[in-house]
């Protein structure tokens, strides 16, 4: 999961703030732990220490270039991943409140099918939760800056995009935004 980044359009740690009585992050954290509790983790920045003090420390990993944005974040996670053997990596934002682990077991079951690439589609485009066979981990290691990998999931041969979950994938940026997706309660599916 990444959780490395300023915040800056919120103004403050965005995923510490509370969604169902507990701390977004680890909602989220919670879920991930559901599908696959040897490897999760969080991948931490700009606020690693108040991350800390939610999470516990085993399941962080401090970016050292967060400042260089979410490529930074993706890169270390493949890193990682490769030298872990594992044969995928399921990328988690953590200002998605209504992901759940439903849809990661959706991820796996499509890699399981053959899938190298998989991600949920919000508007028409890619969006995270999303996963990368290990096949992807070189791309993912030479992305830079602040951008994310909606350019590898689009350029993918073996992928497949999942439809129908534009009600799950929502987030926020804002205060206000945050204001409206915390007083609704969790939309039904996933």
């Amino acid at each position: 999961m990444l959780a490395a980044g300023k915040c800056e359009r919120f103004g403050a740690p965005k995923f510490l703030f509370p969604y169902g009585g507990i701390p977004l992050l680890k909602k989220l954290f919670q879920e991930c732990l559901l599908v696959n509790p040897e490897y999760t983790y969080i991948i931490t920045g700009t606020y690693h220490r108040a991350v800390a003090s939610k999470i516990d420390e085993e399941r962080l990993i401090y970016n050292p270039d967060h400042a260089e944005g979410m490529a930074s974040s993706l890169r270390l996670v493949s890193k990682i991943s490769a030298q872990l053997g594992l044969d995928a990596v399921v990328i988690i934002l953590s200002d998605q409140p209504f992901v759940n682990h439903h849809m990661f077991e959706e991820l796996i079951r499509c890699h399981i099918e053959g899938y190298e690439v998989i991600s949920f589609e919000k508007a028409g485009e890619p969006c995270p939760p999303s996963l990368f066979g290990k096949s992807y981990y070189k791309k993912l290691i030479s992305l830079k800056g602040d951008i994310g990998a909606k350019k590898i999931i689009k350029e993918a041969v073996r992928k497949k995009i999942i439809k129908g979950y534009d009600h799950l994938l929502e987030d926020f940026d804002n205060i206000w935004e945050y204001l409206r997706l915390a007083s609704k309660d969790p939309p039904e599916g996933g």
